[in-house]
């Protein structure tokens, strides 16, 4: 999708990540299935890109950021492979980040 480095198989990981996390906890008996034989929870991710690609080009880097920015936080924080001292740390990071800026912000209102 973007030059092999988002592709439609880790969109479909990452939107799929939260699922299997709570299957993990929850012991999932069924899944539900669209009539193309996708995952619900891979069909919804899969509606949203496509109505994405069907803005002008300002919405869709916007759109585009947000997907990846969503599916790059639900790969840290459910993804079994992950190592959970880079995921806390990358979330400490992004706090750090947020509180200063809004203390950045607030100097100059």
């Amino acid at each position: 999708v973007m030059g092999g480095i988002i592709t439609h198989q880790w969109i479909a990981h990452a939107f799929n990540a939260p699922h299997r996390f709570y299957c993990k906890l929850n012991s999932c008996m069924t899944e539900n299935y669209t009539s193309d034989g996708l995952s619900t929870w891979i069909a919804k991710p899969m509606y949203v890109a496509k109505q994405i690609t069907n803005n002008n080009i300002i919405l869709q880097t916007i759109g585009i950021m947000l997907f990846v920015l969503i599916g790059t936080i639900f790969t840290l924080l459910f993804e079994e492979n992950n190592n959970f001292t880079i995921t806390a740390l990358v979330i400490l990071i992004s706090m750090i980040l947020l509180a200063r800026r809004s203390k950045i912000t607030k100097k100059f209102v």
